[in-house]
């Protein structure tokens, strides 16, 4: 059996971002919005700032790579300098194991030669599952369910619920049709 390494889905991006007064994050945003900051899915660009609970930092763009702010358009740097002092400094993201996102599986098609790997696949699923859910998940199950092609089979990764989650708030309807 496979053991899953979540160190190797570990990322760090060494971006820029400002530090500025607190009560002026929204107004530097707003300003800074038009592909300055940074836009990533489930990553804030405005985060507190670990020095000072006075100011925030503004985490910029990937594409910001210059202190000195010139990849920032001119009108942008210019009124930003107008509405207060910043410091550019140096940081980090760290996007671990659990940023990356499975998506929604409802089959596998797996070759026989990477059955080996079934109890990886599982658990990077089954981690997904609960953090999605923010629920404990009875441990999942893993079975053939029928062959699709030739050395290729079809597996279902099953596991319980807890009853909090079985909750009837959308009006997703789903219908099973076997060929």
């Amino acid at each position: 059996m496979e053991k899953l390494d979540e160190s190797k889905f570990e990322q760090r991006l060494q971006l820029l971002a400002l530090r500025i007064p607190r009560e002026l994050a929204s107004a530097v945003t707003r300003l800074l919005r038009s592909g300055c900051l940074l836009d990533m899915p489930r990553v804030k660009p405005v985060v507190e700032d670990p020095e000072s609970d006075k100011s925030r930092l503004v985490v910029l763009s990937e594409k910001i790579q210059n202190p000195d702010l010139s990849d920032i358009p001119e009108q942008a740097r210019n009124l930003l300098k107008q509405l207060c002092s910043v410091d550019v400094v140096p940081y980090t993201l760290t996007l671990g194991y659990s940023y990356w996102s499975a998506g929604h599986v409802a089959h596998l098609n797996i070759p026989d030669d990477l059955l080996i790997y079934k109890d990886v696949i599982a658990k990077v699923i089954y981690d997904e599952a609960q953090n999605k859910l923010n629920a404990k998940i009875a441990e999942p199950i893993f079975h053939r369910v029928r062959d699709v092609a030739p050395n290729k089979a079809m597996y279902c990764l099953s596991f319980m619920l807890p009853m909090e989650c079985l909750k009837d708030e959308t009006e997703d309807n789903v219908q099973s049709v076997d060929g």
